[in-house]
């Protein structure tokens, strides 16, 4: 066995094929973050920066909804 075998290290790059069998998403939207820190990101999204987006805090909202009105 040469050295490079050894260590599992080539002398260049080696390219690949991969079949990809399943692709799993998963959403986060602050589920687990206390209700102050979820209405801190919710303002941040409302407002008018650089972080503005309706539609991720509608969602956020939706998701949230029992946190924020208990």
């Amino acid at each position: 066995m040469t050295p490079a075998a050894r260590t599992g290290s080539c002398r260049a790059p080696v390219g690949f094929r991969l079949r990809v069998a399943s692709v799993e998403a998963k959403e986060k939207m602050n589920q687990d973050k206390p209700a102050e820190s979820v209405r801190t990101i919710l303002r941040n999204l409302r407002g008018e920066g650089p972080y503005a987006n309706l539609a991720l805090t509608e969602r956020m909202e939706g998701v949230n909804a029992e946190k924020l009105t208990g």
